[in-house]
């Protein structure tokens, strides 16, 4: 069995009477190695597991037209639909598709850069230089994020500071997400016991390691066999290090939300699945300020010097951290996935095909996209520029409250400012309870991020500068984001994007041993505490689900 690709709209996958009473999801995935979003964990509830199915094997299809699809086809959910005995056609969707298991990934060499004499790819390497891509010369650093696993082979370079320089970046939905978008989901999935006397915890583990050895076989075909088989360094958010190591998370997902491990972890790449000798593992803070939060301050440098910075992750997590001259205090707020385009209706990663950003000229509307391809969904910035535009023309008001569903449509600009069509249609709506979702997240970042600033005895007014990490951090308009209330206005002017800082502290951390040594030590400097015991975040939060 095989899914193959029809028409560039849908996948199509044959699938067998030997997967009789199997969900279509997990069929397809057996049958096929053909992954299925299923952002809600497969609790029926998101409806966008959504796939189109023609009862027993079909040799071919009427017109074999992808719009016929809909009409001749039933309309099912992957994730509680089961597969009858006489076997099924599955129709899915390109856009609630995540790939194929342990497949290789697609990626552009777009540059990376890390400031303060850090690692930096100027897109330059068959320029007439010349590069040993072998085990000594090169490693890879990744950033495991809930939605995306993002990944930079590293060279050594000896004309740069830290003595070497990005190769290429690529990133892939993290294969995990079909088992929910949140890590609520993926904790809750990893004490499930699998028929083949698996569990959760380890088929999620097995999908991370292959997610990895694909990015790893990308890059050995591009740059040569002996690349990054030394080490690879590893950073991502407390739960999704403990998914990769395949250390049961089950205590952080109740009260009072205790991590197996937090500290800097060496594994040998055979000890995980993963094609490397070895493996670094980047450490934590606590349960919820994760390695990829310490990775993104030693990239920043928020460790040492003056001044007073705020840095924030927008991500499922909301994680964020103030360094007043070097004193590091953080906290978590519970976001929810909203920023990674989970929940949202026609929501996805910050992925080739995302809407990123969206504006208003002249009444009519102007969008892009990530990797200027074809609209598949709108992710977390371009979600934020939407709703500030519906927000300052009224339609949505100060309550959240919108009068019908919203379609975006427009002129579809390129990264190079060219114009891709002039009336182009994007699939995307916003719904009621897409603005509900922005509603809930942008509250809980916005008074967790007072709350923080006041247990320092600081005003919005002190700050220095805004660090915005994570996809967001990437394309986000900070005056829209003001104006949709995740920043005061005094801190939109502030705003610094930093991209995936995560990902460059573990670049960092794979440069030297001075680098890797100097983050754990950041990591027991930083003091973490909780919101959910005070008073004050829940009046804030309240107050800041109102649109002003």
């Amino acid at each position: 069995m095989s899914a193959e690709a029809f028409l560039n709209e849908y996948f199509r996958a044959e699938i067998g009477p030997e997967y009789e009473g199997l969900t279509v999801a997990d069929a397809v995935k057996a049958s096929c190695g053909f992954l299925i979003d299923k952002p809600c964990g497969g609790r029926g509830k998101c409806g966008k597991c959504a796939v189109f199915v023609l009862r027993g094997i079909q040799a071919g299809f009427p017109g074999n037209f992808p719009e016929n699809i809909p009409g001749c086809c039933e309309k099912v959910l992957a994730c509680s639909e089961k597969v009858p005995p006489e076997g099924m056609t599955v129709f899915v969707p390109a856009s609630k598709s995540l790939g194929v298991t342990g497949g290789g990934i697609s990626g552009k060499n777009d540059g990376f850069s890390v400031d303060n004499g850090g690692i930096s790819g100027k897109n330059d390497l068959f320029s007439g230089d010349t590069y040993l891509c072998d085990s000594d010369n090169t490693y890879l650093a990744v950033d495991v994020g809930t939605t995306t696993v993002e990944a930079a082979l590293a060279v050594r370079d000896a004309r740069e500071e830290c003595g070497y320089r990005v190769a290429a970046t690529l990133s892939r939905l993290n294969p995990q997400k079909i088992h929910g978008a949140d890590v609520i989901s993926r904790i809750q999935y990893s004490k499930t016991a699998l028929s083949d006397g698996k569990t959760g915890l380890l088929e999620m583990q097995s999908e991370i390691a292959a997610a990895v050895n694909g990015i790893l076989a990308d890059f050995r075909g591009r740059f040569g066999e002996e690349c990054a088989r030394k080490n690879v360094v590893v950073a991502g958010n407390t739960t999704m290090q403990h998914l990769f190591c395949g250390v049961s998370p089950e205590k952080m997902g109740v009260f009072p939300f205790t991590p197996e491990f937090t500290g800097l972890k060496v594994f040998s790449g055979a000890e995980l699945g993963i094609d490397a000798e070895k493996v670094t593992v980047l450490p934590s803070a606590d349960a919820f300020i994760g390695a990829d939060v310490v990775a993104g301050v030693f990239a920043e440098r928020l460790d040492s010097g003056g001044g007073k910075k705020l840095f924030v992750d927008l991500g499922t997590n909301g994680e964020m951290v103030l360094s007043n001259g070097g004193v590091l205090a953080a906290c978590s707020t519970a976001a929810g996935p909203c920023f990674e385009g989970a929940n949202i209706s026609c929501g996805t990663g910050g992925v080739p095909g995302a809407v990123s950003r969206v504006s208003k000229t002249g009444g009519k509307f102007v969008f892009s996209t990530v990797g200027d391809e074809k609209p598949k969904g709108i992710c977390g910035s371009g979600l934020v520029d939407v709703a500030a535009i519906l927000v300052e023309d009224g339609t949505i008001d100060e309550t959240g409250r919108v009068e019908e569903d919203f379609e975006l449509r427009g002129e579809w600009i390129a990264s190079d400012g060219s114009v891709i069509s002039e009336d182009a249609e994007t699939g995307v709506v916003l719904t009621q309870k897409d603005v509900r979702e922005l509603q809930l997240a942008k509250a809980a970042v916005r008074a967790g991020m007072e709350v923080l600033l006041e247990s320092e005895n600081l005003s919005p007014e002190d700050v220095d500068s805004v660090l915005v990490a994570g996809g967001l951090g990437k394309y986000i308009n900070a005056g829209n984001a003001a104006t949709v209330g995740i920043f005061p206005e005094i801190l939109a002017e502030k705003v610094v994007p930093v991209g995936n800082s995560s990902l460059k502290g573990a670049l960092l951390a794979g440069a030297s041993e001075e680098n890797l040594s100097a983050i754990p030590e950041i990591a027991g400097r930083i003091r973490a505490f909780s919101l959910g015991g005070k008073p004050e975040f829940m009046e804030k939060y309240i107050d800041y689900m109102m649109f002003e």
